[in-house]
């Protein structure tokens, strides 16, 4: 529920039809709009909502914000005039004031004991709020509010805001950050107080040139928690960037025993040592040494903002499952294939290979498909190659590349057993008659753009 009062004080405001006393739920979407709702219009550059009042105006919408341009103001004149008691707030950008009054509803929910975790990072922020959400859902009651979909950005999170609910106690944020500059946005709509960096990794490269780039970026939201009032930042010293991070309010965390909780982790499981005592995790449903890693993580930030002890909050995050197409074990015949087609880049491709590999216990009896790693820029060729080098390395034979890109793999790494395809679709059938029958393991991960899952046409 969004109080409308605060209205007026917001700086993208530039008018308002009368006295704005409005309590209620916000819609975006004509779609989706219930009567009584409060709407905004976005005004993007391949979307216009000012297009589509007619409908939402007719079911008795009590109240509309939209951005002022000559077109949008010639199609909302008639409707002013015909809709006379409807409330017309006028803003400089419809975008601008969605943002600023989320973070407004943000603190306001704050301040009534509300507790905003954020999670950034090159690699692993989403599967990570996935299981800091679920874990704090167990202890909540399921009050809890996280990032849906890639909902990570100048609008998602503002999106993401909006489901908060009087008696949500928990909000688990991702943001996400390709361009230098948008984590500067995106801070300063949740001002967060309580955050966790996963890593700085390989990342979008395209737009930030180098990993000390990429790190500057990231750090914007330890820098934003180090003014808060009372600031809870979750350090990762494996991280050779963060590590360096210089503070006495950090919470640490990682392999090396100095830490406040140490992490030993494996393909199979992770002992989290805190205080003199040591507590396992264990869950079949992971793959890999830095899923665990995630999970201890996840489990230590619950403790810390539930005030739940930490052996409580392993039971509950042993329960965890993945979401679909993230690190997910999927059964096709006597084949067991491993998906991870959310996305990638060479720091998580190689860590999900090596998970991967321990896991079935080496490459003889699997195959590898691999797509394309996106947004890698000048890195492009030697990011692929890099990956490819690993496969060789790691005794991988039997091996298939995807995509546009499926040339800076080959030129890493070509054997009698590669193969390569321009696209999913290209593969598909030889996949489907062939390699699915052929192996015991098979191991999927690419960019979400090639949308490797069709391959299995998960239902």
């Amino acid at each position: 529920m969004i109080n409308f009062n605060i209205s007026k004080k917001l700086d993208s405001v530039k008018s308002i039809s009368n006295e704005v006393n409005f309590k209620g739920n916000l819609c975006l979407d004509t779609r989706k709009y219930k009567a009584g709702e409060a709407f905004l219009a976005i005004t993007g550059e391949k979307y216009n909502a000012v297009e589509f009042l007619d409908g939402i105006l007719d079911l008795g919408c009590p109240l509309v914000i939209y951005t002022s341009n000559q077109k949008n103001n010639e199609i909302v004149k008639p409707l002013k005039q015909k809709n006379s008691e409807t409330l017309f707030i006028e803003t400089s950008d419809s975008i601008k004031y969605f943002q600023e009054l989320m973070s407004n509803h943000l603190s306001e929910w704050e301040n009534s004991g509300g507790k905003a975790i954020v999670i950034s990072g090159s690699n692993g922020k989403t599967t990570t709020k996935e299981m800091l959400a679920f874990i704090l859902s167990e202890v909540s009651g399921g009050k809890v509010v996280k990032t849906l979909s890639n909902n990570n950005n100048h609008i998602g999170v503002p999106l993401t805001i909006n489901d908060l609910k009087e008696d949500t106690k928990y909000l688990v944020l991702e943001l996400g950050s390709n361009h230098p500059g948008e984590m500067e946005v995106l801070c300063n709509i949740c001002e967060p107080k309580i955050a966790y960096v996963t890593n700085i990794g390989e990342t979008h490269l395209k737009f930030f040139d180098s990993l000390e780039n990429v790190f500057l970026e990231e750090s914007t939201c330890y820098d934003f928690v180090k003014r808060s009032e009372n600031p809870a930042f979750f350090k990762n010293t494996n991280d050779n960037f963060l590590k360096n991070l210089d503070d006495d309010f950090s919470i640490t965390l990682g392999s090396d025993q100095a830490n406040d909780y140490q992490i030993l982790d494996s393909h199979d499981k992770a002992q989290i040592k805190f205080q003199n005592q040591s507590f396992t995790i264990l869950n079949s449903h992971l793959t890999g040494k830095h899923n665990f890693f995630n999970l201890s993580v996840a489990s230590i930030i619950a403790s810390k903002v539930s005030g739940k002890n930490i052996e409580s909050i392993i039971d509950l995050a042993q329960k965890f499952t993945p979401t679909e197409n993230r690190s997910q074990w999927i059964s096709i015949g006597d084949s067991k294939v491993f998906l991870d087609a959310y996305n990638a880049n060479p720091s998580s491709m190689i860590c999900s290979l090596e998970g991967f590999i321990d896991q079935v216990n080496g490459t003889k009896e699997s195959l590898f498909i691999l797509g394309d790693m996106n947004e890698l820029g000048e890195y492009t060729a030697e990011g692929h190659k890099k990956v490819a080098q690993f496969l060789k390395d790691s005794g991988c034979e039997n091996i298939r590349y995807i995509g546009r890109y499926a040339k800076h793999y080959l030129n890493g790494y070509n054997a009698t057993h590669v193969e390569s395809y321009s696209n999913v679709d290209d593969y598909k059938l030889s996949f489907n008659e062939k390699d699915i029958k052929s192996f015991k393991y098979v191991f999927i991960k690419g960019s979400r753009s090639l949308q490797l899952e069709c391959l299995i046409d998960i239902k």
